[in-house]
């Protein structure tokens, strides 16, 4: 089967609703077979990256729907009486923008130093399979870490630690307290009912959080080069105008310049960390 056969019969695919997958959908499979196919090429399996030949088709996308800030507010109040687990997952999602493959792909090794993490690596399901690759933009990068966030990390090892003993450098940050590694759907389909029980609408998602810290990045005057570095971007082209603060809110020249400024204060007293 070709790629583009693949991507034909993903089409034909029953979705949510029973409707066929979305466009998006099939990209993101796309996206996933190519990072794959990316690393062979790198490592000289393979000649070149066919994925890169196929044809995409052109498809409108869908208007992002941004929390506020009151929602944001609800919804965290709903996490702190979750699971240390979901707790943590959701806590560090929100802010740093981590998209959900590289959040269950997060290794102890990845923590490189104090309140600082190493994005490495994207883990995802690919036609019912778990797939680890590099990042969607081939690339590493560090991300600070609020200390709230720190801690409750460290709670998760312990808990870790008092049920099977000292976890091994390379296992997932993300465990059940038996080391068992939860599917990356576990995270979604749990989010989708704490915002049914906080009242948020049905459009929200698990990427919601990371328009939201998007959104709230340029809201503070971050620059779009500094925002896009945080959120693993190599250029600003996936800012779109659902994603841009209104107009006199956006950039201001040289404010907040260091793309790895930490403590970011106003969203940590917004989330009570």
């Amino acid at each position: 089967m070709t790629l583009e056969e693949m991507c034909e019969e993903l089409r034909k695919r029953p979705g949510r609703g029973g409707n066929c997958i979305k466009e998006t959908t099939v990209q993101k499979y796309l996206e996933t077979v190519s990072s794959v196919l990316e690393d062979a090429k790198k490592n000289d399996i393979i000649p070149f990256n066919p994925a890169h030949r196929v044809r995409k088709k052109h498809f409108e996308k869908e208007v992002q729907h941004i929390p506020q800030k009151y929602e944001m507010g609800k919804l965290m109040r709903a996490i702190q009486n979750e699971p240390i687990l979901y707790r943590a997952y959701y806590t560090l999602a929100i802010t740093t923008g981590l998209r959900r493959g590289e959040l269950c792909a997060l290794q102890w090794r990845d923590i490189t130093g104090a309140c600082e993490l190493t994005v490495r690596r994207s883990r995802s399901c690919a036609s019912g399979q778990i797939v680890e690759s590099d990042t969607k933009s081939h690339r590493e990068r560090i991300v600070t870490i609020p200390m709230g966030i720190w801690e409750l990390l460290m709670a998760l090892r312990q808990q870790q630690v008092l049920h099977s003993g000292v976890p091994d450098g390379e296992q997932p940050i993300f465990t059940d307290p038996d080391g068992r590694v939860p599917h990356p759907d576990t995270f979604t389909r749990h989010l989708r009912k704490l915002y049914k029980q906080c009242g948020l609408s049905e459009d929200y998602h698990l990427h919601t959080l990371r328009h939201f810290y998007a959104t709230y990045l340029l809201q503070e005057g971050t620059s779009k080069q500094v925002a896009a570095s945080l959120l693993g971007h190599a250029d600003t082209a996936f800012f779109g105008a659902d994603l841009l603060p209104p107009t006199g809110r956006g950039e201001t020249a040289g404010r907040k310049a260091d793309a790895r400024f930490a403590e970011q204060p106003n969203i940590r007293a917004m989330l009570h960390l």
